[in-house]
């Protein structure tokens, strides 16, 4: 379920600081369904927490790409 690994991943990415844990849902819920953008801020904040800047920003400019095709 989508719905279910989003909420997991928002868990391990802003309660359990999990953050390499949050990545993988992230990157298992953009494969199931990439035009869900409601994820991508915290998965591109996670990717910050752990120093990888240039994944970070290619999760906010797909996400971005994503929200103006709406």
């Amino acid at each position: 379920n989508i719905n279910a690994l989003k909420k997991l991943g928002l868990i391990f990415c802003d309660v359990k600081n999990n953050y390499e844990g949050a990545i993988i849902l992230f990157d298992k819920v953009s494969s199931l369904d990439p035009s869900d953008v409601d994820f991508w801020a915290s998965a591109a904040r996670c990717h910050e927490k752990v120093g990888n800047s240039e994944k970070a920003k290619e999760w906010i400019e797909t996400g971005s790409r994503l929200k103006a095709n709406d």
